[in-house]
């Protein structure tokens, strides 16, 4: 075994080192170790397999996203499970060292779904262990145990030493942590294992009254409120075959905690811990294979059986279809949850659930339950709840529970000469109605908005939420449920639209062809970029690399910057595999992340973080920590770009994204929101201790905080959002911080957030076999774009009888005849009601003319708007320098700064043509679902919550040939 910094390498034997019988208990010592954790289990079978592992290029990978097990690390393993642990120094999101669970996995295969599983005390950064060493005790053939010694963060005097156990034939882990308060105050301990969901992968089940997939809501105010106490916890990802985790404690027969879509922290109960005491927390972390729930609560109750004498029974029974087709081995359409029907049902209609199952292709299932309770069974079919149904207490089966029966379409999509093309079907119900009575989730829960149809889960692959991806064969099949919908065919809006209306009948079988036709919209050598894409790889993603490929292709976006939260992909296998190198190019990047709050800008009574940036390109390593993305934790911006450029494969990028992001469990997305940067005030020359300073703020090696390269203008399809975005970005303008616009989809899922909408048009590039990283960049850093979720702006200067040039960051003068020339062109089924001219960043004209398509699906009058005007009359009252931005699409709405930050809140909600004020009414809502006979209705309907918008890059006019120079820097 090779020595490296901070690890112990000598094994255990025996107890050699242990200090006293008690372990830890009694503070570290550095030979202490706790004792084997769960001492009453006992599993056996024919195969003594045990190995411990340092991780390295010989290492057999591991299925799966989330896998990021890299060299260095170290894995444990048997006939049935492995499990790796990261390196000390190389530690993932949450945690502040290294020594964390990060993948968990059947030996015999399955994808890895986990995230990170890291000790805590409570909620704070405090109270995080930090690990600083690791031993190997091997006791082969009785087991391997890797210990490892560690503090609470920053209370050093506070010692924490976890043991992790593996015996053969053993389905997880025995793990027993013992803490030893070595301070002088008294403090309240939760000893807890974090799990890291990460919001769209697994999803956690706790059995008990009104819980199974709902949880107490979870706000870090009252975060008391939200504990519960349950007897097991499992873990999977609905609409994959990832496997499935589950948690059962051995000290006690309960644990408690709290549960949401971001994390589950669950251990022993909170308890206050004076100086000198100890505590410890034993639990068994177990694996089964997916999909569902049932093979990982089938372990928690085989534990609980030999730990607590919790005598189980197998319920079984199978699910069918009115027309007596099996309905199973599709975690995504049908489910089972079992629940106790003598506890009653509370007002929530959850009642005490105990398990959760996934039929099998041939409609069966079978779960374990405890003994004594009698049974009844709710049927998740399409994100409805159906039943109850009783479990015979003789047969312990529910019989064939019978659900509707469901059609069968086949959908492909040709394009130009008929050839098979890769896009997107979307199904939309005929009628409010309609859509009232298929809008489905997973048993009721919210992790995501209800779908109408619900074909599959909306973060998961296809069909996921109420759309497929249609491949290079040209067609899909899938089962959706009867009734009457809108059928829309899409390969992006540079591309016609397709319409079918169907009508579904139980059994149908119906096919569906549609032709899409391209438009001639894009401007010769421009290519469409998207800078800001997620899969897999990140922790909020459970979406799989094919499919995610498949989405470039299906939206037609030619460049894609692979922006995974803190770890670089690429998409280069799944790339290969389809045989599309010629048709997308994928940029290896990062979105760096933050997760350890540190940050406390002026103002802030608590710590925050300095929220998200993308950084590219960068190299993708296949065995480094986070594939060779860096740790970004407790870094200021300015620290963080020199990182980033220390590791970049070429000049590089840093995007400043989503400025005014809300927080996610108390983590701020946004730096602009962390440090409540106010737009209508300036960045300081230096630090002044306001919220603007922070801006100011620099490394030793001369790096500030501002000095990212480009900003979000528009990320995703929320119009409050882009109203935020681009008062930062003109605040920055105004005051000569010239940073180019962008226009970016964040896009994790097929369903929630579209791919390509909104998007770039990056100028000047040439087709795309003849891309160049270093000039694409080049193009980027000096705004020659636009950003767009449709409509297709061409703005140019025209000076006197020289070309018309397009923006750039590059100042220009401006003689007196000067003319600002734009065109507008857009799909005919992209509604386009004007352009505006802004002026420093007041809205200054607007241009109302223009041409409406007859036929939204048809391919004629894509031209909308040709305007032009003289530049010397719209800046008549300016003194000095000054920029121009153009935008086109639907108007805006109206809105209104209710709290006086400078940011909007609400708009014209109830449509009376006023502001909504603050008695009531005062919130800002987005664009949502529409009839058929709105304009709207088919935007909407391929990209929910899109208002169609381009937006230029700004033009900057220096008048006296010094330099361009803000407004509000004069």
């Amino acid at each position: 075994m090779r020595l490296e910094k901070g690890l112990l390498l000598v094994p255990l034997l025996g107890a050699l080192g242990c200090s006293a019988p008690e372990g830890c208990l009694g503070g570290d010592d550095g030979h202490c170790k706790p004792k084997s954790a769960c001492e009453e289990l006992l599993f056996q079978c024919g195969d003594d397999t045990l190995d411990v592992a340092w991780v390295n290029s010989d290492t057999a990978p591991l299925e799966g996203h989330h896998a990021l097990f890299a060299d260095g690390d170290l894995v444990l393993t048997n006939s049935r499970v492995r499990a790796v642990f990261d390196a000390l120094d190389a530690p993932h999101l949450l945690a502040p060292s290294g020594g964390s669970l990060i993948d968990l996995v059947p030996a015999a295969g399955g994808a890895d779904g986990l995230n990170l599983v890291y000790q805590a005390v409570g909620i704070l950064p405090d109270d995080a262990v930090r690990y600083v060493s690791v031993e190997i005790d091997d006791q082969r053939p009785n087991g391997i145990s890797l210990v490892y010694r560690g503090v609470l963060d920053i209370r050093p005097e506070f010692s924490v030493v976890t043991r992790y156990e593996l015996r053969a034939c053993e389905p997880g882990l025995r793990v027993r942590t013992e803490f030893h308060h070595g301070g002088r105050d008294p403090l309240t301990l939760f000893p807890a294992d974090a799990f890291f969901w990460g919001d769209r992968g697994l999803l956690p089940f706790t059995p008990g009254q009104d819980l199974g997939f709902s949880h107490p809501d979870v706000e870090l105010a009252t975060l008391g409120d939200s504990f519960v106490n349950t007897r097991f916890m499992t873990a999977a990802a609905p609409g994959t075959n990832d496997a499935a985790l589950a948690l059962v404690r051995c000290d006690a027969s309960l644990l408690s905690g709290f549960h949401s879509d971001t994390i589950s922290a669950v251990g022993a109960e909170r308890r206050i811990v004076m100086p000198g005491d100890s505590a410890a927390f034993e639990r068994f972390i177990g694996v089964a294979a997916g999909p569902g729930h049932q093979a990982a609560i089938d372990v928690a109750a085989a534990v609980r059986e030999q730990l607590w004498g919790e005598a189980s029974i197998t319920v079984s029974g199978s699910v069918a279809d009115e027309l007596g087709r099996p309905a199973g081995g599709d975690a995504d359409r049908v489910s089972v949850l079992i629940r106790d029907a003598e506890a009653g049902v509370a007002p929530s209609g959850v009642g005490a659930v105990v398990a959760s199952a996934t039929p099998a292709a041939d409609g069966s299932f079978a779960v374990r339950v405890p003994h004594g309770r009698r049974y009844e069974a709710l049927v998740s079919v399409f994100g409805k709840t159906l039943g109850p149904t009783p479990v015979d207490p003789a047969t312990l089966s529910t019989g064939t529970i019978v659900v509707p029966a469901w059609a069968s379409v086949t959908a492909s999509v040709t394009g130009p000469g008929n050839q098979p093309l890769v896009a997107e079907v979307v199904l939309v119900p005929a009628d409010a109605d309609t859509a009232d009575e298929h809008a489905g989730s997973h048993f009721g829960q919210q992790r995501e908005p209800q779908c109408a149809p619900y074909l599959g889960p909306p973060h998961g692959a296809a069909p996921a939420c109420n759309r497929v991806l249609i491949d290079d064969g040209g067609s899909a099949t899938f089962s959706v449920p009867a009734g009457d919908y809108i059928a829309l065919a899409t390969h992006g809006p540079f591309f016609s639209l397709a319409e079918r209306r169907i009508t579904l009948g139980p059994g149908d079988n119906v096919p569906l062809d549609f032709r899409l036709d391209p438009l001639d919209l894009v401007p010769a050598g421009a290519l469409s970029a998207d800078l800001h894409v997620h899969g897999g790889a990140s922790f909020d993603s459970s979406l799989p690399d094919r499919d995610r490929t498949l989405s470039f292709l299906a939206s037609d976006v030619a460049v894609i910057v692979a922006t995974d939260h803190d770890v670089v992909s690429d998409y280069a296998d799944a790339i290969r595999t389809l045989g599309v190198e010629d048709r997308v190019r994928v940029v290896a990047g990062v979105e760096t992340t933050g997760h350890i709050l540190f940050y406390r800008p002026p103002g802030s009574d608590v710590p925050k973080v300095i929220g998200h940036y993308n950084y590219w390109p960068l190299a993708r390593d296949a065995l480094a920590p986070r594939r060779g993305a860096p740790n970004d934790e407790r870094l200021e911006p300015g620290a963080l770009f020199e990182r980033l450029r220390s590791l970049s494969t070429g000049t590089g990028v840093a995007q400043m994204n989503h400025p005014y992001a809300d927080d996610t469990f108390g983590r701020d997305q946004g730096y602009l929101e962390a440090v409540d940067y106010d737009p209508r005030r300036n960045v300081p020359p230096s630090p002044n201790g306001t919220p603007e300073g922070e801006l100011s703020r620099k490394t030793r090696g001369g790096t500030s905080n501002l000095d990212f390269d480009v900003q979000e203008v528009m990320n995703g399809g929320s119009v409050r959002r882009f109203h935020h975005y681009r008062a930062a970005w003109f605040s920055f303008l105004n005051q000569g911080i010239v940073r180019a616009g962008t226009a970016n989809s964040d896009s994790h899922t097929l369903a929630i957030e579209a791919l390509g909408y909104p998007r770039n048009l990056v100028l000047g590039q040439g087709p795309l076999s003849d891309f160049d990283q270093e000039r694409f960049d080049d193009a980027i850093r000096n705004g020659q774009s636009f950003g767009t979720n449709g409509p297709v702006l061409e703005v140019c200067v025209r000076m006197g009888d020289g070309p018309c040039e397009p923006p750039s960051l590059t100042p220009r003068r401006a003689p007196y005849d000067a003319i600002l020339h734009f065109e507008v062109a857009a799909a005919p089924w992209i509604p386009v009601d004007e352009a505006r001219v802004y002026l420093n960043g007041v809205l200054t004209e607007t241009f109302s003319a223009v041409t409406v398509p007859a036929d939204p699906l048809g391919t004629t009058g894509t031209s909308r708007l040709v305007g032009e005007a003289r530049l010397y009359d719209m800046a008549a009252d300016v003194d000095g320098d000054y920029f121009v931005v153009v935008e086109a699409g639907m108007a805006l709405p109206l809105t209104g700064d209710l709290d006086g930050d400078g940011l909007v809140d609400t708009t014209d909600n109830d449509g009376n043509g006023r502001v909504d004020s603050a008695d009531g009414a005062g919130r800002f809502v987005e664009p949502g679902r529409v009839p058929r006979e709105d304009p709207r209705f088919f935007v909407q309907s391929v990209a929910p919550g899109v208002l169609p918008l381009a937006f230029s890059n700004p033009f900057f006019i220096d008048r006296d040939g010094d330099g361009f120079r803000g407004p509000r820097q004069r």
